[in-house]
């Protein structure tokens, strides 16, 4: 019972934490002793895809970039990452996501075509791009296809080093392994080419706002489908936004993976992180 309660209270003063300070401040050191002493709870671990199992050699504003280029929009090629994330987010991600709130889509709902299109349209016009026509429209969703999908072109997720070792490990260890991921298509063809499938219990997967992480809608699927409580379970994920956010959301213990983005290294030390994929094996001895 008192292990129980120290689980409640460092969850209950981690949320309270993370909401006053926008996950960008230092959290509690209070909350790492309470969850090392949580970890003999763990029996199943729900694992991010991008940039947690796999990484990009190349990243969406450099394919942006790239598209964008080859169609004439030469500016585009000295912006900002930044600013041309913040044009894309601010533009046609914004139209979207709008689209799939007004609609009402299913959490398995991909864009059409048409919408795709419509999406390349705005997108077009947000970067300046004068007397936008169809044939624009669908050199840009051509070159984007080319590039971008996940599995083909410079967009084609790779492995990250050691990955199968740790999964069979902790597979042999007894716990349950599942992938959840803010995208619109299944990662399963991925998986599969890799030979990683047979370790995951559960792949989940949606694009629509509502649904994906920071939602507790996966995580708790994956619960739901592993049949274990939730309280039990661990997210292991790059992002404080989505993938803690997630965890607590669905009262999992998150693990900030931060072998692919070291930028974050010490920002956040209240939370229980992973600079190599190897410490994973220390935070989870087995049940």
């Amino acid at each position: 019972m008192d292990g129980d309660k120290g689980y409640t209270d460092a969850l209950l003063l981690y949320h309270v934490r993370i909401s006053r300070l926008g996950h960008t401040r230092l959290f509690s050191k209070t909350v790492i002793v309470s969850w090392k002493q949580m970890q003999n709870k763990v029996l199943a671990i729900l694992f991010d895809f991008d940039d947690t199992l796999y990484t990009s050699p190349v990243s969406i504003s450099g394919i942006a970039r790239k598209v964008l280029t080859q169609l004439g929009l030469i500016h585009v090629s000295e912006m900002p990452d930044s600013k041309l994330i913040r044009l894309i987010l601010d533009g046609p991600e914004a139209w979207l996501k709008q689209y799939m709130l007004t609609n009402n889509v299913s959490s398995k709902w991909q864009p059409t075509y048409e919408l795709w299109i419509q999406y390349c349209r705005i997108l077009l016009t947000a970067l300046g791009a004068s007397d936008v026509n169809d044939g624009m429209t669908n050199e840009l969703k051509s070159k984007w296809e080319e590039y971008g999908p996940p599995g083909r072109g410079l967009f084609r997720p790779q492995l990250v080093d050691r990955v199968e070792l740790i999964l069979e490990e902790l597979e042999s260890r007894g716990y349950r392994l599942g992938i959840s991921t803010n995208r619109f298509y299944s990662p399963e063809p991925v998986l599969a080419k890799d030979s990683i499938i047979k370790y995951f219990s559960c792949v989940e997967h949606t694009g629509v706002p509502g649904y994906e992480k920071p939602s507790p809608y996966m995580p708790l699927r994956f619960a739901i489908q592993v049949e274990i409580n939730p309280l039990k379970c661990a997210l292991v994920g790059n992002r404080i936004d989505t993938d803690v956010g997630a965890a607590l959301n669905a009262g999992m213990t998150p693990v900030l993976a931060n072998w692919n983005t070291k930028s974050q290294r010490n920002l956040h030390d209240g939370l229980l992180t992973a600079n190599q994929i190897e410490d994973l094996l220390g935070f989870f001895p087995g049940i």
